[in-house]
Formats: C-alpha cells, sequence, structure tokens
C-alpha cells in the first residue's frame, strides 16, 4: 500500500482502536516499509530487514519482482487482527520510484527471455488510440500531452493537497463532518466527468452486506425461538408432573388455612424462578463464553466480537421469556386450584 505518514495518525478501527508500533517507527522516504504485524511474523522480519517487493506473475522466476528497489523496515505495526496486518505500507514516492527502477532496468538490461536481437523493450502501457480522448489524472498529477486529435480546453492541475507529488492514485479517504455532507460529496464525486471515479460510503456498504446475510440471522432467531419454546413445553412437564405427587402437600396447605390464591401464586412463583433463573444463567454462559474465545476468535478470524451490556432488543426478548415462563405455571396453578380438599386428604391404597 503507497501511502503517506498521516495514515498512521488518522487512521482507526473499531471506533477507537489506533495503530501502534511494535517496533521501529512510520516510513519517511521511498525506501522505507511498514509492516503489518502477520507479514513481520509469518516471514520473519525484522527492523532493519531488506524487502524485494514482487506482484503479478511471480510464479515466473524474476517476473514482476522490483530487485532494483528493495525495501528496509522501519516499523512494524502491532497486531490490530484487520486486514491491516497481512499489508505493506511504502510511500507514494516509493511505488513510483520502484516502478521508474523497473522501467529503468528493464530498458537497460537488454530484451526478455526468448525475444528476438535488437528487439525494442516492451512498453509498460499501452499504445494510445488516434483520436483518443486525455487520460484521466488524479489532483496534483502532471497535465498529459495532447493526443492526436484530442478536442477541449487544456488541463490545468490543482495545488497538491499530498505530501508527495504522486502521478496517480487509486484511492484516497474523505471525511466529511455531517452524514448530509457525506451523501451530498458522494453524490458529487460520482456525477464528476473530469475523473473517472467512484465514491463509496463504508458504512452503507457495511449495511447492504448485513441485509444480504439477513435470512441467516433470521434462520438463528427462528432455532433461538424454537429452543425457547421447547425449553418452556419441559417446564410445563415437569411441573404438571410434580404436582400430582405434591397433591397432599397443597391439601394440607389448604387444611391449615391456605386460600387457593395462595397456591396458585406458590406454583407460578415457582415457575417464574426457575425462568428467571434460566435467563440469569443463560446470559452468564453467553457473556462468560464471548469472554473466553474473544482472543481465539479474533485472531483466527480476525472478527471481534465487542462485549457489552445487553441492549433493548435483548432485554425486551428476556422479558418476554419471563412472562412465558409465568404463563406456564399457570397451567399446574390452575390443576391444584381445581383440586378439592379432600381428594388431597383421602387415603391411598
Amino acid at each position: 500500500i503507497g501511502t503517506t505518514p498521516a495514515l498512521f495518525e488518522h487512521w482507526r478501527y473499531r471506533s477507537s482502536g489506533t495503530l501502534r508500533f511494535a517496533a521501529g517507527a512510520v516510513i519517511g522516504s521511498d525506501h522505507d516499509v511498514v509492516l503489518g504485524s502477520e507479514v513481520a511474523s509469518q516471514l520473519g522480519y525484522r527492523v532493519g530487514s531488506n524487502v524485494t517487493v514482487g506482484h503479478g506473475l511471480n510464479a515466473v522466476a524474476g517476473l514482476g519482482d522490483h530487485e532494483s528497489h528493495p525495501f528496509t523496515v522501519t516499523g512494524i505495526l502491532q497486531a490490530t487482527f484487520t486486514p491491516l496486518d497481512r499489508a505493506l505500507f511504502v510511500t507514494l514516492d516509493g511505488i513510483e520510484a520502484m516502478h521508474d527502477a523497473g522501467a529503468a532496468g528493464a530498458a537497460g538490461g537488454g530484451a526478455m527471455p526468448g525475444a528476438m536481437p535488437g528487439a525494442a523493450p516492451p512498453a509498460t502501457m499501452p499504445a494510445a488510440i488516434r483520436g483518443a480522448a486525455p487520460p484521466a489524472t488524479m489532483p496534483g498529477a502532471e497535465a498529459p500531452p495532447p493526443m492526436p486529435g484530442a478536442t477541449g480546453p487544456a488541463y490545468t492541475p490543482p495545488a497538491n493537497i499530498f505530501q508527495d507529488e504522486p502521478r496517480a492514485l487509486s484511492a484516497f479517504l474523505v471525511g466529511t463532518k455531517t452524514r448530509f455532507e457525506t451523501l451530498r460529496l458522494q453524490r458529487e464525486i460520482n456525477q464528476f466527468k473530469g475523473e473517472p471515479l467512484t465514491a463509496v460510503i463504508p458504512g452503507v456498504t457495511l449495511a447492504e452486506l448485513w441485509r444480504t446475510l439477513g435470512a441467516v440471522e433470521g434462520g438463528l432467531r427462528l432455532v433461538g425461538a424454537l429452543t425457547i419454546i421447547v425449553g418452556l413445553i419441559g417446564m410445563l412437564v415437569a411441573l404438571y408432573s410434580s404436582l400430582e405427587a405434591r397433591r397432599r402437600e397443597m391439601a394440607v396447605l389448604r387444611a391449615v388455612g391456605a386460600r387457593p390464591v395462595m397456591i396458585v401464586s406458590l406454583l407460578v412463583l415457582e415457575s417464574g424462578l426457575l425462568t428467571l433463573l434460566g435467563c440469569a444463567l443463560g446470559l452468564a454462559l453467553t457473556m462468560g463464553g464471548f469472554a473466553a474465545a474473544q482472543g481465539m476468535i479474533e485472531s483466527r478470524t480476525g472478527v471481534h466480537i465487542a462485549l457489552q451490556a445487553p441492549g433493548t432488543l435483548e432485554w425486551a426478548y428476556i422479558a418476554i421469556v419471563l412472562m412465558a415462563g409465568v404463563l406456564v405455571g399457570l397451567v399446574p396453578a390452575w390443576r391444584a386450584y381445581r383440586s378439592s380438599l379432600a381428594d388431597g386428604l383421602s387415603p391411598r391404597l
């Protein structure tokens, strides 16, 4: 990634996370490179190591390698468990110097393997089409020479806003103060005809992704609802079965003066307490499981599970489950209410 030192100052991940260095410092020249933690650990690099960057068809020996412009590791980032851990950061000048050195080496080093003697070196850019419009350039770039048959006013580059002076940029981050300005800026960039630009709002893109995965989330909620229903039915069967063995107990309570309403309240309170205990135990196991597995999941998948208190939706689910547990207790309570005093005190043969 070709960038500026400002990236390490302004980049944020997970709202408040900032980039920190495990060793070394930021990039400062076109020969400096900063490594992500995963790159350094897997390849065994440290501060001061020399790095040769390659890309493209690197399965072919030497093809795509920029050995004429090596980099020196000046810093290694701490682990962020994001794609930044698998990236290498150089300056914008470093990107251009790397390719310029490679082009100069190809021009001075002769022909490619297998080429005919005296053949010209391969061009780094495709030939222009006669009558085509001038190629688009990024802000701060030098004005391209006019193409044969091109029309229109001459291009005047605006004042450069970058620390380096790149000839081209593939992406840049822009921040606004209000959401309304963000939407307006996106529309203006996408409708801008001076450059072939595309503006993407990360939050909107992630929201579209979550809508795509909404079916999976709905399926998990259905599984959770069915699990709760099965648990409530199990509690109902257990209470109703125990009621048969407690008929004499209920009759004795009524014989000493307990009203039927008190018997009903005891059974409803019992089912409510069992449901509350189940909710508390489930919440504790969920939070404890996330806390125990958070580091392992983050290190292996890069997915950060934030530990936070239940929100309004979670408390609403818990309240619904508690109400359902209380209602389930009314079934055996009604059965105990209808049983007669003589039925419970009659001798059993």
